[in-house]
């Protein structure tokens, strides 16, 4: 059940984001429907994006694996496995994406993008040496870095699409200090609940030793 409701979360994320790259959609969309629960119409312009994003968040999560299992063989296989072949498809995928842009993909090329992916990839694959060889340390910061690059050229795409239509950094922006006070309310009990299983797990563990 939390893994269909995180997949939900996820298809929702992809479609509202890519949206938001299309203000005329948008627009149509809400005046239709104000439920929040109108998914994008133009399947083609987030479907990769969405498979991109899980194939992501499945490396990472062969990443953790294997790092909590370093010490136990099948569980560090099973990591590598995970990471490698994530890592390949979320490549594949981000392709095959890429290639969607149509007019704005020689856009892309012409942007610093081009440059900030291409080292995103390459620290992405440097990732897989020092987690192959179990620097995990190595591994993961390669990993950030390489995130915070895809983010970062995914920004300037979004930008780049919308160029002559929309400003981001037009819009006004008005605190609600209601919703972010509920938010950290609810950060911190999920804190407590963190640690709280974290001390349940260590405690157990010293049980069985």
């Amino acid at each position: 059940m939390a893994f269909l409701a995180l997949l939900f979360v996820s298809l929702v994320y992809s479609t509202v984001m890519s949206m938001a790259e299309r203000p005329d959609i948008y627009a149509q969309a809400y005046a239709a429907n104000q439920s929040g629960v109108v998914m994008n119409p133009d399947v083609g312009s987030w479907i990769f994006r969405w498979l991109h994003m899980l194939l992501g968040a499945a490396t990472v999560g062969g990443f953790f694996v294997g790092l909590i299992g370093r010490d136990n063989e099948p569980a560090f296989a099973l990591g590598k496995w995970v990471f490698l072949w994530g890592m390949v498809g979320t490549m594949v995928v981000g392709l095959v994406y890429l290639f969607t842009l149509g007019d704005h993909l020689l856009a892309l090329m012409r942007s610093p993008a081009i440059w900030v992916l291409t080292a995103s990839i390459v620290l992405s694959l440097g990732s897989l040496h020092f987690f192959f060889k179990q620097r995990f340390v190595g591994a993961g910061l390669l990993v950030f870095l390489s995130m915070v690059g895809m983010v970062t050229a995914r920004h300037i795409l979004r930008l780049i699409v919308l160029e002559g239509r929309f400003d981001p950094g037009s819009i006004p922006v008005t605190p609600q200090w209601s919703v972010l006070t509920v938010f950290l309310v609810f950060f911190v009990i999920a804190l407590g609940l963190v640690w709280y299983m974290v001390r349940l797990y260590v405690t157990d563990r010293g049980s069985a030793a």
